[in-house]
């Protein structure tokens, strides 16, 4: 009796059946070792943004300080206009808030700019290079931004303090975005807008940074990052929650309130300074809440 021969299948690496112009690999039949290498480096394009997420990072212990930024009400908003077929808008609005961010920060290294014929001093300029983020990735309507802070005390104090008008100029740039969208967006849209708010939380410590090589942007871990995050979701409705260890020579001085709150994940309670447009009341009666959970 004759063999029956080797069933021939056809697919492709994503396991579809191949379209009209596509390579297929056969299966049951010997390869050469080249089409091995063909195959392999066709697995490796397919797979590549998986694999590279399961990349070990290289780790390495550094002082940073940390931001993250959330717009609050912002689900609702865009639900409204999507509901009435106004995708278009709420695309508009979000690429122009997050411009806001680099602008931001180039607003204070353009005003750090020595004058002409002037020099500018060695801790300055340091100053000047630290206050432009290390990373900055956005979270959903969100921010995380992360500076590495580096040097003696004093220079780590007034990166920190700049930090501070970063956030302030956010502050500005913001209300001024919601203003003039607000003007030209139709009712109920104007409406809409004019109720969103920004609220930040601020930390600063030790961390690790997670380096997984030159694909992926670096990441940042350790308490201090979590603890920022869940400063910034106690901001509410708006404004600031900061650690008073972020940059105490200026919060000191600054108006608003300090107090001691429960934080989540925490082992003690930490004293925070809070903007005056932060609800003081119930940031302390939301984590005395929390941290019975």
């Amino acid at each position: 009796m004759k063999s029956k021969p080797t069933a021939r299948r056809h697919i492709t690496s994503s396991g579809r059946s191949p379209l009209q112009g596509e390579r297929s690999v056969v299966i049951g039949h010997s390869k050469s070792p080249f089409l091995h290498v063909v195959e392999g480096y066709e697995r490796s394009l397919f797979l590549g943004p998986f694999l590279e997420a399961g990349r070990v990072p290289s780790i390495a212990g550094v002082e940073i300080a940390v931001c993250f930024a959330d717009l609050r009400g912002f689900t609702r908003y865009v639900h409204a206009l999507q509901s009435n077929w106004q995708d278009s808008r709420a695309q508009e609005f979000i690429g122009a808030y997050f411009r806001l961010y680099p602008r931001a920060v180039l607003e204070l290294v353009y005003s750090l700019e020595p004058e002409v014929g002037s020099e500018i001093s060695a801790q300055s300029e340091q100053v000047r290079r630290l206050i432009v983020p290390s990373t900055f990735k956005t979270l959903g309507d969100g921010m995380m931004l992360v500076w590495e802070t580096q040097g003696e005390r004093r220079v780590q104090d007034l990166v920190a303090a700049r930090i501070l008008q970063i956030v302030a100029a956010l502050q500005r740039l913001f209300r001024k975005l919601i203003a003039d969208t607000a003007k030209t967006a139709p009712k109920p849209y104007s409406a809409g807008i004019s109720e969103l708010r920004l609220g930040f939380g601020l930390a600063r410590g030790h961390a690790w940074r997670l380096d997984f090589g030159q694909q992926r942007s670096v990441d940042y871990a350790g308490s201090v990052v979590n603890l920022a995050a869940r400063l910034q979701d106690l901001a509410r409705p708006e404004g600031i929650v900061a650690e008073v260890g972020f940059c105490d020579p200026v919060l000191r001085k600054s108006p608003g309130k300090r107090g001691r709150v429960t934080v989540p994940g925490m082992d003690k309670p930490v004293e925070v300074w809070a903007s005056s447009m932060v609800d003081f009341g119930c940031l302390k009666r939301a984590t005395k809440l929390r941290g019975r959970t």
